[in-house]
């Protein structure tokens, strides 16, 4: 019934823990970027903004990164836990600033000139190797998974100088 109502249980329990621990912060940004009072969440029928658990929720999920909440969470975030949150795929919905994305910009820029001079200061004999760009949210990296057909197909192509495998033809253009 609850799931009609307003924020199911993982919802309600994640805004709960956000607002015991960081409440001043939570209610000082509330007011701040949606102009909402964090006292309607114990008013009949959630005040005049209408503030269930699950709208809070889902304004806490939307504050900008350099809110005072997201920024006390990430302050009370250990060394592993960074760490960790550095490993995963930046997933679902991570909004940046058009700073955040400029910035991110200026760095894959920056790693490709050092590497094309590291390049240039060395024999030159290989491409340069160039730095994979600064992964941005919600963009899943794509990686070609080579079955066993295409590792028998190179294997073939290598020990034949290129030759084509019986039953296979070239694809022409029209």
């Amino acid at each position: 019934m609850d799931a009609h109502r307003g924020a199911g249980p993982k919802r309600r329990s994640r805004s709960r823990w956000i607002l015991n621990k960081y409440a001043a912060e939570v209610e000082g940004d509330l007011a701040h970027y949606f102009q909402t009072d964090l006292r309607d969440l114990w008013r009949p029928r959630g005040g005049t903004s209408r503030l269930t658990w699950r709208r809070l929720g889902v304004l806490i999920d939307w504050l900008p990164t350099d809110s005072a909440t997201k920024t006390a969470i990430r302050d009370g975030l250990t060394d592993d836990e960074i760490a960790d949150l550095a490993g995963r795929d930046p997933v679902g919905y991570g909004r940046w600033s058009r700073g955040d994305l400029r910035t991110a910009a200026v760095e894959d820029a920056v790693e490709r000139q050092t590497a094309l001079m590291i390049w240039l200061a060395s024999d030159r004999k290989s491409k340069p190797k160039m730095p994979e760009p600064v992964r941005r949210p919600g963009i899943r990296q794509k990686r070609a998974v080579l079955t066993a057909e295409g590792r028998e197909y190179l294997q073939y192509l290598r020990d034949n100088r290129g030759a084509l495998p019986p039953g296979y033809a070239m694809m022409r253009a029209n």
